[in-house]
């Protein structure tokens, strides 16, 4: 019983384990979900940022080209002020696009480098026209040294964009490979949960059915004990009724069982009345009596109750169980005249058009049984009203 107690103690510390683990996976799983999100939506939103200010630049650049260019061509004073605005903003704009990505800034140095030789080119063309050289100021603009820097700073723009958009591809592909682990580790969770739960049902109908034997059943023989008996005597007696069947109590006893303690010991004792359970087991199943149920009502003492058609039916199968019981010629030299172990078996019918009560069944079967002993023991009595 020790070394019993001890592996359902070692199997609850296990599933409390596995339990504790599963749960600290799960909300591992939760954490490193939230923080991958999280890490996603500020990479995605500092991608999406940079787009917008890339093509902010590019728009800004076309502003710059165009007011210097109608500058140089209308020598209007709204356009120098136009491109100085906008020559400012270009400015916040490469300032605020460095301090996203460690990366892309690398791509915006050069894109700034670029963006500072065409800004000199047209800033020079700017202060041509306003010294009255506008048609130099026109050549500058035109020249392939700026033409040059303008192509340059498309193609660096073009390069931005292909980082940005490879960075987005690359975050998404990172994206998808984590969802995939997280919906593996949230299956393989779920069915590690549900294997533990659907254990712990078991664990639990299991307990439940062993705690019902304990209460219902004798630990020595296995049979029903006398708490359970008391429940199906009653119910016993109303479904002869119901079925028309003549209903069977009967109440078997071990003879000079104490002397067979004092002679042979307690362990001899509790091996013959194991012996005579497990030959009631046997003949359990039988033609003779039907919904038939054993039961240890205490010491040597067993009852029997059923259904059967007849009382001959009946008194054969007890007739069988006798021959049974002599086959087996277990000694027990204080009880003579017989030497071996004999049992004696008081009987109580009840009619299926007559209800009896639990305990006048039960009086009337002790009655029987006390004839049985009277009359020689090894022998069956059915209770006569007459004999009482």
């Amino acid at each position: 019983m020790h070394n019993r107690a001890s592996f359902f103690t070692l199997k609850q510390v296990l599933i409390l384990s596995v339990l504790t683990i599963s749960m600290v996976a799960i909300l591992g799983t939760a954490v490193l979900m939230l923080y991958h999100l999280e890490r996603f939506n500020s990479f995605s939103q500092k991608m999406n940022q940079a787009e917008k200010l890339s093509t902010e630049m590019i728009y800004f650049d076309e502003v710059l080209t165009k007011s210097a260019k109608m500058y140089a061509y209308e020598g209007d004073v709204v356009w120098r002020e136009r491109y100085e605005r906008y020559a400012e903003k270009l400015e916040n704009t490469l300032r605020q696009a460095k301090k996203i990505d460690p990366q892309l800034k690398t791509f915006l140095f050069e894109t700034a480098s670029l963006n500072n030789q065409l800004i000199r080119s047209e800033q020079r063309a700017i202060q041509l026209v306003s010294e009255g050289n506008s048609e130099q100021a026109i050549v500058l603009l035109s020249t392939e040294p700026y033409l040059t820097y303008k192509k340059n700073y498309a193609l660096q723009m073009d390069k931005t964009f292909a980082f940005i958009n490879q960075a987005n591809k690359a975050l998404l592909a990172e994206h998808q490979d984590w969802l995939l682990f997280f919906v593996i580790a949230v299956i393989f969770q779920a069915i590690v949960y549900l294997m533990i739960w659907l254990y712990l049902l078991y664990f639990l109908r299991a307990n439940h059915l062993h705690l019902n034997n304990l209460i219902t059943t004798d630990e020595l023989t296995g049979l029903y004990n006398r708490r359970e008996f008391r429940n199906a005597l009653n119910n016993g007696l109303a479904q002869s009724l119901t079925d028309q069947k003549l209903f069977l109590f009967a109440v078997i006893d071990i003879d000079h069982f104490k002397k067979y303690n004092d002679l042979y010991g307690h362990p001899k004792g509790d091996e013959a009345l194991t012996t005579l359970s497990a030959l009631l087991k046997e003949s359990r199943l039988n033609k003779f009596i039907k919904s038939m149920s054993i039961f240890r009502l205490g010491g040597e003492e067993f009852g029997v109750i059923g259904l059967t058609e007849s009382q001959e039916e009946a008194k054969e199968w007890f007739e069988q169980l006798f021959k049974k019981l002599a086959a087996l010629n277990i000694v027990h030299e204080a009880n003579p005249p017989y030497g071996r172990v004999t049992i004696s078996v008081g009987i109580s019918f009840q009619s299926p058009y007559c209800l009896k009560t639990a305990s006048q069944i039960y009086s009337e079967a002790d009655q029987a049984l006390y004839q049985a002993k009277e009359s020689g023991r090894n022998q069956v009595v059915e209770y006569h009203p007459e004999d009482s």
